[in-house]
């Protein structure tokens, strides 16, 4: 039997159950606008979550850039040190090589100027023996011209 007050839906369910589709639509239709509302709240999220890791994504990039050219600067000046001491080396080696002739050069000089004192004490002593040679010499020629 057909009640001519109930829509087709109504009328296939037990007695009592009039409108329950009108209600449960009506409750469907809440929770597409709650999930609608939920959508738009994740994508808000996901949208504020990309934009966050875009950031951070941009920080490593500036961060590794700047690390490298710190380790290029630190490799240059690194370079530059290491290229300075080698200089350093060089040029002490060769002061050291200047120092070692120049006290070969003084022990030389300190051989010849003691070969020379030497020379100079002989020739005194020579000179003395020489003096005291002629001073008997000329006592002797004085007594000779005295005996004449």
């Amino acid at each position: 039997k057909v009640e001519p007050d109930k829509c087709a839906p109504c009328i296939l369910m037990p007695l009592g159950a009039h409108g329950w589709h009108e209600t449960e639509i009506e409750r469907m239709k809440e929770k597409v606008v709650e999930s609608r509302k939920k959508i738009r709240n994740l994508e808000t999220s996901v949208g504020s979550l990309q934009h966050q890791i875009t950031q951070a994504q941009e920080r490593r990039t500036r961060d590794v850039q700047a690390s490298e050219a710190e380790t290029k600067e630190a490799s240059v000046r690194h370079g530059a040190m290491a290229a300075s001491l080698e200089r350093s080396q060089k040029s002490l080696e060769r002061s050291q090589k200047t120092h070692q002739q120049a006290q070969l050069y003084i022990k030389e000089l300190e051989v010849q100027r003691d070969e020379r004192e030497k020379e100079l004490a002989s020739l005194r002593t020579a000179a003395k023996q020489t003096t005291a040679q002629g001073g008997q010499a000329a006592a002797k020629t004085q007594e000779e011209v005295a005996a004449l």
